[in-house]
């Protein structure tokens, strides 16, 4: 037979095992809310460490083609050209320095002169 309560049990015993089972219900919901907080905030970290993987990708391979370039025969010949200030043998370097150039901008061209213009020979007959 089912056991029967008897009105001579103090609230302590009908009422303390709903306390203990609801305090830990709120406790294990406190917990999963604020474990649910934290894998939002990781996972937004993880966005933005995967952006800069991404950028640094890129960049990686943007030196990785500027070495390549460099160790050609044309990116010697810039490089010897920009960087060095170097010429080949017969050619006459120009330099330009960082003043000059309003001077430059300033120096009248020649104008050309229009090309004559011939009569055209007449049609024989």
């Amino acid at each position: 037979m089912p056991r029967r309560r008897h009105r001579s049990q103090s609230w302590k015993e009908r009422f303390l095992p709903a306390l203990i089972v609801s305090a830990f219900t709120i406790y294990l919901g406190l917990n999963l809310a604020r474990l649910l907080i934290q894998e939002g905030r990781l996972l937004g970290e993880g966005r933005i460490v995967a952006a800069d993987r991404r950028d640094q990708d890129a960049l990686s391979q943007k030196l990785i083609a500027e070495i390549a370039e460099a160790r050609s025969s044309p990116g010697v010949e810039h490089i010897a050209r920009r960087v060095l200030g170097l010429a080949r043998p017969g050619e006459i370097p120009v330099v330009f320095l960082p003043g000059a150039k309003a001077q430059l901008a300033r120096v009248p061209v020649p104008p050309t002169p229009a090309p004559a213009v011939s009569p055209s020979p007449a049609p024989a007959r």
